[in-house]
């Protein structure tokens, strides 16, 4: 009830909330992705607001984000879009404004690699590999080629904010870190940014 009459493409369930649910629909129509919160009583679309909202195209594809659920993917004719508040607004990520790649070509299917790794299977252009995380740590102390997790995390706080999106948590270990002025990281629109075991000095 109250969904399109055309072919669903996909459905993504909130693995820690079965009551709310995505249905993506086909079609080069501009309401092709839809939401319920109480388990499919009542649907709304969710393809976002002027002039964060979704081109009129199809929708292949839809997946939660594993580790924070108000994080949606999809994957369209044209690429990947993401939104980070449940399809209110979309592709709001601070590096790629207007698409989130990873190539203008049809993506077939979404799916995670453990809870950080968004996987894109294309039409006709392979297969693409994207780190998203809702956590990232930093320690200048860390061995090189840290991939930002706690276990291994990135050696300097540029790192952090060159992978970081809207509501991103960063945790840095406490020293000082001989990067780039504050001034370049103080227009980001991050989540929170947590100091552990003292105090923290960029310069």
């Amino acid at each position: 009830m109250g969904l399109p009459n055309r072919y669903a493409t996909d459905i993504a369930i909130n693995p820690t909330n079965y009551n709310q649910v995505f249905v993506t629909f086909s079609g080069f129509n501009g309401d092709n992705v839809w939401y319920t919160s109480d388990g499919g009583t009542t649907w709304s679309e969710r393809t976002g607001t002027a002039p964060d909202d979704l081109p009129d195209l199809q929708v292949n594809t839809i997946r939660f984000h594993p580790q924070n659920s108000n994080w949606v993917y999809i994957g369209t004719d044209l690429g990947v879009f993401s939104s980070e508040n449940k399809g209110l607004d979309w592709s709001l990520m601070m590096h790629f404004p207007d698409n989130e790649g990873p190539v203008n070509t049809e993506v077939a299917e979404l799916f995670w690699q453990g809870d950080n790794y968004l996987i894109a299977a294309t039409h006709g252009r392979g297969m693409f590999r994207a780190q998203v995380m809702v956590h990232i740590y930093v320690d200048k102390g860390a061995s090189p080629g840290g991939d930002g997790t706690q276990a291994n995390p990135f050696q300097t706080v540029r790192e952090a904010f060159d992978v970081a999106g809207y509501g991103t948590t960063i945790h840095i270990e406490a020293g000082t870190y001989n990067e780039a002025p504050p001034s370049l990281y103080a227009t980001q629109d991050l989540g929170v940014i947590i100091v552990t075991n003292g105090s923290v000095i960029i310069e």
